[in-house]
C-alpha cells in the first residue's frame, strides 16, 4: 500500500514539474506579445493640419470690453462702517475747579473763611453756598466737604479739602 502511495505522489510530482518546464519553454503571452508588437507597428501617427483661420483676439476683446456688465461688481461692496460712538463725557476735575480756592481755619459760626483768587482777602462761606459751581456740602474741623451734581451721568461727585 505504501509502494501505491510513493508511486502516485512520484507520478503528480513528475507532472507538476512536467508543466512546469512545458510553461517556461512555451510562454503562453507570447503569443499576444507578438501580436500587440505587430499591431504597434502598424499604427502610423495621424498627421495635423491645421486650418487657415485666424483667431480675432482684439475684435474679441473689445466686444467683451465693452459690456457694461462685466464691470459690475459680482458682490456689492460692505456698507461703510458706521461711525464710532461719541466719546462718554469726562468726569469734571473738581480739584482743578477748586484749584486756588484755599479753606481756612477762621470761622464764624457756620461759616468757613476761604481764600478765592477774585478775593485775596477771603470770603466767608456756608453751607449750601457754592464756589465756581461746586456746593458746599458740610464743614466739619478738619475739612470742608464739596458735591457737584454731574448732569451727564446724573451721579454726584464728592470732594474733601482739608482746611489750613
Amino acid at each position: 500500500m505504501d509502494r501505491l502511495l510513493n508511486i502516485g505522489a512520484a507520478g503528480i510530482l513528475i507532472c507538476i514539474v512536467a508543466a512546469i518546464i512545458l510553461n517556461q519553454l512555451n510562454d503562453p503571452f507570447q503569443s499576444r506579445r507578438r501580436e500587440l508588437e505587430q499591431r504597434l507597428t502598424e499604427i502610423r501617427p495621424a498627421e495635423e493640419t491645421e486650418d487657415d483661420f485666424e483667431w480675432q483676439f482684439d475684435e474679441w476683446n473689445a466686444s467683451i470690453l465693452g459690456k457694461e456688465t462685466v464691470w459690475q461688481e459680482l458682490v456689492p461692496p460692505p456698507p461703510p462702517p458706521p461711525p464710532p460712538p461719541p466719546p462718554p463725557p469726562e468726569k469734571p476735575d473738581l480739584a482743578g475747579m477748586l484749584g486756588e480756592v484755599k479753606a481756612t481755619r477762621q470761622q464764624v459760626g457756620d461759616k468757613v473763611k476761604f481764600l478765592v483768587p477774585s478775593n485775596p482777602r477771603g470770603e466767608f462761606k456756608g453751607v449750601g453756598e457754592s464756589i465756581n459751581g461746586v456746593a458746599i456740602k458740610s464743614i466739619s474741623r478738619t475739612e470742608v466737604v464739596f458735591s457737584y451734581f454731574w448732569k451727564e451721568q446724573d451721579q454726584e461727585l464728592i470732594y474733601n479739602m482739608p482746611r489750613e
